[in-house]
This record gives structure tokens, C-alpha cells and sequence, in this order.
């Protein structure tokens, strides 16, 4: 499935409550235990099925109505163990793939009340899951495998078979018997699977980048190969795949679907791609689009482009016309934090993209959101005083708020424009004093 987002550290808003400062031998007790967190934060992954979108934001898993894409609207959520790498469906189940927390099985009958039912350790880094009617195929670049584990009962999921792929395998595409993985550097590689627990590889070719994703469509593999950028692969002859063609003039491809004659590229910090490939062995870049941020993963659904963007969360692109993608919709994750200040039961956390969140931590098992804000810039740093927030905002200068209804802060006033402004004190009366 194309919707992982793998070699990055996914960063997620959490408030992590710890207890203790330090550990020693001789103090076990010191030692550091999260208590609680607020688990909501950057978007890593998503999968699309009908009117229902599945969507990793920080360590949550959203149930989102796109019946109308332009407003998604969240049905359900689910707080996981961990960040979460990729997620693929299967009827009334969700699979994610959580790195080192293995592999979930999560029921979404009840898109309402999504609930965790089944867990299996695959003993490395899953970064990736692909679904059949009974098994599921997991990557793991770090121990360069393919797992493949029944998923015939996903209250008691069980691997089967594994292959040592010659890379690090990052993603996989299941078509019929034949399982294709971008293997990292290790390029494409063709395995069949018509023996689940005897799974072989075919044959490959070995791209020039680390291959980190790959769709499948009409006999041609199209490999997003990160730097070198999109890698277009006849597969007619699995034993013998052969590169028909390539784009390289990208940022990054991160993430690649196709719909018809058109292919779709998460390209990083490049935003999104519209590339035509009616002739595979000369791709055209014809729609490029800004998304607001890092395009790590898309996939292609209902004619749409569903792209995840780390800080501004899922973007909904129609791109149905060539040469002319646009943005339909967007639902928007908590972003990265960057910055935390606490005091009196409360958290002050500054977020990327643009915002304040005020989070009660009186019950640190069981952290709540009070109040935020997206209105700001990025939010370098935040400093108390009293009922008072100084927030020094990138390109725009201090932004002050007044607490003291902390469910309700009271924007007043924005000071010393600049273009990367911290606050250095000697005394929290300095800052006062401004």
C-alpha cells in the first residue's frame, strides 16, 4: 500500500509526564516513567477506502469521513503504543505497521469506537504493510526481510514465511501472487508469494537511489527512488524487470501513485508532483503544487490525491487534469512541537505550523487540550510571566497572550518585528518589562 512514510523521524506532539530526573544502579528508583501523554502530532501515514479514511497523526490512528473530500471529518480515534509507519485495510480491519510495536490489527466496523484486537511482534522495524485476503505482508529494512503473516484470524495473527531481500526492504506493492518492494538500495525487487510460507524472490533491478516506495499498474513499476527521483520499470517479465524511463529533476520521491496516464509523487520538500507517463520511457513533469509543508507519502483513491504532509496534515489534491492539480480540502494534524513551558497544572506548548496549544496536565496520566490557536508562525520558544505568554514568532516579531482564563488566552499585542527573533533573559522581569 502507498501510505507509509519511512527514513525520517517522525516527530509527534507529545506531552510526555515524567517521573524522576536521573538513574543509577544504586537508585533504580530514580529512573524516568512516562505517565502520560498527549499523543496527537504530525501526520506519518494514511490509507483510503470508499468514503473512509485511516490516518496516523502523532501516535493517534483517525477514523475520517471523506465522504466529501473537501472536509474530512474525524469519525473515531485510537491511541497506539507508538508512531505509526504505514497503514493498509482489509474489510472491517486496519493493519498498522508501528516499527518496533510490530504489527496491529484494529477493528473499524465501528468507525466510532475503533478498537485494537490483535498484535504481533515481527521482532524488527516494520515500516510498511500490504493486505491480501489473508495475509498481510509486512517490510523491515532492518533486518532486510519480508514477512508474511496470516491474518486469517487478526486476533492471532502469525508469520508464515520471511525472504532476506538484497536491500533494505522499505515498501511493498501486492499484485495478485507476486509481491513488488522498493528495497532500498537494493532497487526493486520481484518476489512470489504464491507459496506464503515459502516466499521467492524472482529477479530486480537495482536503481541508481534508496528505493522507498512503488506502485504497480499495467505491467510497470513506478519507483520513488529519493533522490533519483521517479524510476519507471516494466515488469511484463517479473524474472526480468527492465527500466523503461525516469524524471530525476525532483526534490525527493518520497511516495508514488498512479491513476491512468498520470503518476503522483510526494516529493519531499518539492510538495506534490503531477507527472505524465503516457510515454514511459520519457516522464513530463506537468503539475507541480505546493502542500504547505514535507510531502512524505500519497495514494491515489476515488480520483484524488491523498497526500500526507508532515505539519499540515492530510491534503486532499484533485488531481484529475493534467497540468492542473489543486488542493480540494485539508484535515489538519497538531504538527510538531517546538517548544514547552509549564507551570500551575498547565502546559504552554509552541507548535509548527503556527500555534499555541494550552494543555491541562493536573491529571498527567490524562492530559487534556483546553485551547489553541493556528494563527501565528512558527513558535520558537515560550516564556511565562505571571498570566502572561511571550512567544517569539519567525518573520513575525513577540507575540504576547494574556492566561489568565487559560481556556479562553487573550491575544494583546505583537512587538520587536524581525526575521528570527529569540528571547535571551537574565530576569523573567526583563521580559516583563517589554
Amino acid at each position: 500500500m502507498k501510505n507509509r512514510v519511512f527514513g525520517r523521524a517522525a516527530s509527534a506532539l507529545v506531552i510526555g509526564i515524567v517521573l524522576g530526573l536521573s538513574c543509577s544502579q544504586a537508585a533504580a528508583q530514580t529512573c524516568p516513567n512516562l505517565i502520560g501523554r498527549w499523543p496527537y502530532g504530525s501526520a506519518t501515514a494514511v490509507a483510503v477506502n470508499g468514503d473512509r479514511a485511516y490516518l496516523s497523526s502523532g501516535t493517534v490512528l483517525f477514523v475520517l469521513d471523506v465522504t466529501t473530500p473537501a472536509a474530512p471529518g474525524v469519525l473515531g480515534e485510537l491511541v497506539l503504543p507508538d508512531i505509526a509507519n504505514a497503514v493498509a485495510v482489509n474489510g472491517n480491519h486496519v493493519y498498522v505497521a508501528l516499527g518496533y510495536g510490530g504489527l496491529r490489527a484494529i477493528d473499524v466496523s465501528n468507525p466510532a469506537m475503533p478498537v485494537e484486537v490483535g498484535f504481533l511482534d515481527t521482532l524488527g522495524n516494520a515500516v510498511d504493510v500490504s493486505v491480501g485476503s489473508t495475509y498481510a505482508y509486512v517490510a523491515d529494512p532492518s533486518g532486510g526481510e519480508l514477512r508474511v503473516v496470516s491474518i486469517t484470524n487478526p486476533a492471532m495473527m502469525n508469520e508464515v514465511g520471511s525472504l532476506a531481500t538484497p536491500g533494505a526492504a522499505s515498501a511493498i506493492e501486492l499484485v495478485g501472487a507476486l509481491a513488488y518492494i522498493a528495497d532500498g538500495v537494493g532497487g526493486l525487487a520481484v518476489v512470489s508469494v504464491a507459496t506464503p510460507s515459502s516466499p521467492t524472490l524472482l529477479g530486480g533491478v537495482d536503481t541508481p537511489g534508496y528505493a522507498v516506495d512503488v506502485v504497480v499498474a499495467n505491467d510497470i513499476a513506478y519507483v520513488a527512488d529519493s533522490a533519483s527521483g521517479l524510476r519507471v520499470i516494466s515488469v511484463a517479465n517479473p524474472a526480468n524487470p527492465s527500466e523503461l524511463g525516469f524524471i530525476d529533476s525532483l526534490y525527493s520521491a518520497k511516495g508514488v501513485a498512479v491513476d491512468g496516464n498520470l503518476a503522483f509523487v510526494a516529493d519531499s520538500y518539492g510538495g506534490f508532483k503531477q507527472i505524465d507517463v503516457s510515454n514511459p520511457a520519457s516522464p513530463a513533469l506537468v503539475g507541480p503544487l505546493g502542500v504547505g509543508g514535507r510531502a512524505d507519502a500519497v495514494v491515489e483513491d476515488g480520483g484524488f490525491a491523498w497526500v500526507v504532509v508532515d505539519s499540515a496534515g492530510l491534503v486532499v489534491v484533485d488531481a484529475s487534469v493534467s497540468g492542473s492539480p489543486t488542493i480540494e480540502g485539508i484535515y489538519r494534524t497538531a504538527g510538531y512541537s517546538t517548544s514547552i513551558s509549564a507551570t500551575a497544572g498547565l502546559a504552554y506548548v509552541g507548535v509548527y505550523p503556527g500555534g499555541l496549544r494550552v494543555i491541562d496536565v493536573t491529571a498527567p496520566a490524562a492530559p487534556v487540550e483546553l485551547w489553541t490557536t493556528e494563527a501565528l508562525a512558527s513558535v520558537r520558544q515560550v516564556v511565562l510571566s505571571g498570566w502572561h505568554a511571550y512567544l517569539p514568532v519567525l518573520n513575525a516579531g513577540l507575540e504576547i497572550f494574556d492566561l489568565s482564563t487559560p481556556s479562553a488566552p487573550v491575544h494583546l499585542t505583537e512587538k520587536v518585528p524581525g526575521t528570527d527573533l529569540r528571547i535571551y533573559v537574565l530576569s523573567i522581569d526583563a521580559i516583563s518589562a517589554l
